[in-house]
């Protein structure tokens, strides 16, 4: 299951609402460890349960579920089906920011220890015969099968079994109780599992209820509807999900993106800065992108409106991240007023350093730099510039950069 979740979690790289991994450490006399980034506001299903049973705003639950949907559009477009997508799975981040101006928290999708990976054209991921995930959050399909009910899929289904769950989460938030909540009322453990599957089999949720009849728009009810459907041929995917009208009105608040995006701080346009960088400043910058997280970057009161606003709606995030930090960085606020910075400089600098010796070679660059047109000439050139400091020629690594020169073209 480490090495399944280690797989995926480096296969979604970097987005700002699936958790980062920051590093892992494999084999030796210690158990294998995985680094993530830290997020403090607790999970979904801590706000669930702190609301009493009460139901939560349907602008409020739009808001949250459109972050999930993003993360889930982005795992299709990796080949990951994450199947285990619940409230407990669901971190919070940019709480106390959110509560100060009445914003929705930032969301974060975690455990990814039920992941599956399929290459495209590839079948799709086995189903071990208990099943998948969480009884009460899994579509039919990662379900033991229900007679009279059988499901077959042929294909994959592109996050059709992870968009289940999201229609579970929104029914969940809006009413105040499962969609299946009548299981709850057969005493038996094991029987009361089985009623969960059947209705799930079925899609028979509870549309009996107050909150459902009186309290719901039309809105809400048809995309709860339009993702807890049996077949998941029928379902909502992800891109069509976020067009929808339930979606759509929170949407309106975050515009998409067109090439790159940023907040104003008052100085020249910061995409000239960028584009005047060389092609080794750019990679420190994205492998300071990199190593930042999210958490870490609402702090800062100059990208927390990019981190809120930017919401991956588009490819290229780290990159307009990292541009979005260098318009910092060469603006009045000093980045390096965080408390975090130097780790995020030293983890910064083991990305790039692929051989991990301690200096970034034409071997280290030629892994990152992009095309594949004389690379190792191009990166020795850029190694050639950066190469100034005269205690690094006096140690014979003429050919290298240290961590001090990274420091510099980072600054």
């Amino acid at each position: 299951m480490f090495k399944n979740e280690l797989k995926a979690l480096v296969a979604a790289g970097v987005h700002p609402h699936i958790v980062r991994l920051l590093e892992s450490f494999e084999g030796g006399s210690q158990e294998d460890v995985m680094v993530l980034e830290y997020c403090s506001g607790g999970d979904i299903y801590e706000l669930y349960a702190s609301s009493n049973g009460c139901c939560m705003l349907e602008a409020f639950v739009s808001q949250i579920m459109r972050q999930v949907v993003l993360a889930l559009q982005h795992l299709v477009a990796c080949g990951i089906e994450h199947r285990d997508v619940k409230p407990e799975n669901l971190l919070l981040y940019g709480v106390s920011d959110a509560t100060q101006n009445e914003q929705v928290p930032l969301i974060k999708l975690a455990d990814f220890g039920w992941a599956a990976i399929v290459e495209n054209g590839g079948p799709p991921p086995s189903i071990p015969p208990e099943g998948v995930g969480s009884l009460w959050y899994a579509p039919p399909e990662l379900n033991p099968p229900v007679r009279g009910a059988e499901i077959v899929i042929d294909e994959l289904q592109g996050g059709k079994s992870d968009m289940w769950s999201v229609g579970i989460i929104t029914y969940l938030l809006l009413t105040g109780h499962s969609p299946f909540h009548l299981a709850l009322g057969v005493a038996d453990t094991s029987k009361r599992e089985e009623e969960v599957m059947r209705l799930a089999a079925h899609g028979q949720l509870n549309m009996t209820t107050k909150a459902w009849n009186t309290e719901l728009s039309q809105f809400a009810k048809d995309f709860i509807l339009a993702l807890i459907k049996p077949d998941p041929a029928k379902r909502l995917g992800p891109s069509d999900a976020l067009q929808h009208a339930f979606i759509a009105a929170s949407s309106a608040q975050f515009p998409e993106c067109g090439g790159f995006r940023f907040c104003s701080l008052g100085i020249e346009d910061p995409l000239l800065r960028w584009n005047a960088l060389d092609s080794f400043q750019r990679l420190c910058w994205l492998a300071i992108a990199r190593a930042f997280t999210e958490p870490e970057l609402v702090e800062l009161s100059s990208v927390k409106d990019f981190v809120r606003h930017d919401g991956g709606t588009c490819t290229g995030y780290v990159e307009r991240l990292a541009a979005q930090l260098v318009c910092v960085a060469s603006s009045s606020i000093v980045l390096t007023s965080q408390a975090s910075w130097s780790d995020v400089l030293y983890l910064a600098f083991l990305y790039l350093d692929v051989d991990c010796d301690g200096f970034l070679g034409a071997d280290d660059l030629s892994v990152h730099l992009p095309g594949a047109y004389r690379i190792r000439e191009i990166s020795q050139a850029c190694i050639s510039k950066w190469r100034t400091r005269p205690q690094v020629l006096s140690m014979g690594a003429s050919n290298f950069l240290t961590y001090t020169d990274f420091r510099q073209a980072g600054s």
